[in-house]
């Protein structure tokens, strides 16, 4: 059961940090890493997500 939670966290943010340019990034955020965020049922793992996702919606 963690390492399921696990590959969903490390799947989200493997996948965000592959994209190549910043249009995917901001897609793959949208989508995917999102939907892994809300399907995250450890509150600490989802937490990790949320503040990663909030880091990269920032504006340089």
């Amino acid at each position: 059961m963690i390492d399921d939670r696990m590959k969903n966290y490390w799947g989200a943010v493997r996948g965000m940090r592959r994209a190549p340019d910043a249009q995917s990034r901001a897609d793959w955020l949208k989508g995917p890493f999102q939907l892994a965020i809300t399907l995250e049922k450890d509150p600490r793992l989802r937490a990790l997500l949320a503040n990663i996702h909030q880091e990269n919606n920032q504006p340089a």
